[in-house]
């Protein structure tokens, strides 16, 4: 999730039960000991498709997954064959057509009797990295030698990172499939990191989640003071929360011999919004950035009139926004959040061209501490759009601003 690790709000195995550690334990052993890389393709994959029916084994979900893997892959090769002749508008629509399906897939009541899940509902534990997945491996497929279903389908459902990420780009992966290194150096700096993870999320965020806002049944009712520490504590919990997380899954992999991207770059020391989100969730800014706001920007530069290029960009930037509001889940939370966040980005662009920076000595002492306090307060309040519904918006802001007793 954006905020959340997906383990956090989905029934299964923990990263701290016993069927974790004994995938995890079995997947290192086969990195090591297996030399032939197709049977240790298989032998992950397996693992993968273990841990992933670990959450509840259905039939009709495992068979929309097959047919989801075998179309994105198809898709793929058709990319490659086509080389250049799959333009910039083709490659938009590719991607268009899997958000949809993950939109459908995720919530059937979407669209009502339209949605051809709302008749088959499914659930598929992890589909939303699973569509970024696809994406990355849509766009990189061209500059792979020799594509293969197995490797694919071995990076997609890839278990440490099934649920919540971070998300590795295909060719980094592929590269890595192919010979996992195992460094023996790497081991205590893996561990540690897996236990600083454990204690993030097992010992810190779970025990300290009731002082979120979250955890708030009855937040409208509470006292604007304690809104205020709710709202407040709920971005440093989600950090430990999902950032343990992310420790554990990177830990793990570097055992396997894997190096996955980091997901997070001290976001707290941001001192502007544009750079909060340049430094969370990274492997999901990332892609986003790379596969839907920059294609579209090509487009806009290449076809657009010159006078308009820079609205238009900034719509593509409120949009971008949008939508990783909207990935998570179509809701009017989720929705008003990511207007919210977008209109701040946009807010900055236009403060940017229009008014300008003065250069002058970098900030520091209490003032740089004032704005990424700012920040902070301003993504940790904006977080209430998220979770709690539309009807409760009004009490809680009135209450917190004092507005009501």
């Amino acid at each position: 999730m954006l905020f959340q690790s997906a383990a956090a709000v989905v029934g299964g195995p923990s990263l701290n039960s016993f069927e974790f550690l004994y995938i995890s334990a079995a997947a290192v052993i086969i990195c090591c000991a297996v030399n032939l890389q197709m049977a240790r393709n298989v032998a992950l994959l397996l693992l993968s498709f273990a841990f992933f029916i670990s959450f509840g084994f259905d039939p009709a979900s495992i068979i929309v997954l097959a047919g989801f893997l075998a179309v994105s892959y198809g898709i793929g090769l058709f990319r490659k064959q086509r080389g250049a002749r799959f333009t910039m508008e083709a490659q938009l629509l590719a991607v268009a057509l899997l958000w949809i399906f993950l939109f459908l897939a995720r919530d059937p009541r979407l669209l009502g009797a339209a949605n051809p899940f709302h008749y088959m509902p499914v659930h598929i534990i992890g589909i939303s990295y699973m569509v970024f997945r696809c994406v990355s491996y849509l766009m990189e497929v061209e500059f792979i030698e020799r594509p293969s279903f197995l490797r694919f389908c071995t990076y997609v459902l890839f278990f440490p990172a099934l649920l919540a990420g971070p998300i590795e780009r295909y060719r980094s992966f592929e590269l890595q499939l192919a010979s996992p290194v195992f460094d023996t150096k790497a081991v205590i700096p893996a561990l540690h990191r897996i236990a600083n993870g454990m204690i993030k999320k097992f010992v810190l965020a779970d025990n300290l989640s009731a002082f979120g806002i979250f955890s708030f049944d009855n937040a409208a009712q509470m006292s604007g003071p304690m809104l205020w520490v709710g709202a407040l504590a709920q971005l440093g919990l989600i950090y430990l929360d999902f950032s343990g997380y992310c420790d554990i899954v990177i830990g793990t992999a570097s055992l396997m011999g894997f190096r996955l991207i980091e997901n997070f770059n001290r976001p707290f020391d941001s001192t502007t919004i544009q750079e909060f989100w340049n430094r969370w969730h990274i492997s999901l800014s990332t892609l986003v950035r790379d596969y839907v706001f920059t294609p579209l920007n090509f487009i806009v530069i290449k076809k657009a009139p010159r006078r308009i290029q820079f609205a238009l960009i900034s719509a593509v930037y409120f949009a971008s926004m949008i939508l990783i509001a909207l990935w998570h889940g179509v809701t009017w939370g989720f929705l008003a959040f990511g207007t919210v966040h977008g209109g701040a980005l946009v807010a900055s662009q236009l403060f940017r061209k229009y008014v300008g920076v003065k250069k002058g000595p970098a900030v520091t002492g209490p003032s740089i501490y004032l704005r990424r306090f700012l920040v902070y307060a301003f993504v940790s309040t904006t977080l209430i759009l998220w979770l709690k519904s539309y009807s409760e918006w009004g009490a809680i802001y009135g209450k917190m601003l004092g507005l009501y007793r």
